[in-house]
């Protein structure tokens, strides 16, 4: 994510933490994000140019292709999930596509964390369906994640309905308020 974020533009570390906690949801702390900082330098990742005080990190042509190979990387996992679902008709093309859309999440993501968490479940289960020794429980697997995916869109459609009932409730009160003044 601090690549991604120097990829775009420079900054400082205090700009970097900023721009993670809106992207990520969380502000990650100055213990955590300079050595990183530090480890990125040593490694020729980013640079370092001194204004003042400040210190501006900024993204070198080593550390743009350790992102490319990333990403490359993580289109090769996404290609490999593609193909095994769509082998095993776990999902379609144009449903697969769907999610990856949805797990690029250009821009802001609404839910951040919620991404991360899906993000790493994803890597775990790159690891899963890559293992023989798994083979046996494969059935039971399916269940337990199409049990889970449907318990999660219970959550989001009740969510969902709740958010506007407690809408409805506040447009209903303020219809109220109004028409009291009125009178």
């Amino acid at each position: 994510m601090v690549l991604i974020q120097l990829n775009e533009t420079s900054h400082t570390g205090y700009s970097l933490m900023n721009g993670l906690k809106e992207s990520l949801g969380k502000k990650p702390s100055a213990g955590s994000i300079y050595p990183l900082l530090t480890n990125l330098l040593e490694n020729g990742f980013v640079s370092i140019e001194e204004d003042g005080r400040k210190k501006i990190y900024s993204i070198t042509k080593k550390g743009r292709s350790a992102l490319d190979d990333l990403s490359k990387e993580k289109e090769l996992h996404m290609k490999r999930s593609a193909d095994y679902m769509i082998k095993n008709n776990l999902a379609t093309e144009a449903e697969f596509s769907e999610v990856k859309d949805k797990l690029n999440c250009t821009g802001k993501c609404l839910l951040p964390k919620l991404k991360l968490k899906f993000a790493a479940m994803h890597v775990q289960f790159m690891d899963m369906i890559n293992d023989p020794e798994l083979k046996s429980c494969e059935g039971e697997l399916i269940k337990i994640s199409t049990n889970a995916m449907k318990s999660m869109k219970d959550v989001a459609k009740k969510c969902k309905l709740k958010n506007k009932l407690s809408s409805k409730i506040k447009s209903k009160k303020s219809q109220n308020n109004y028409q009291q003044i009125l009178m």
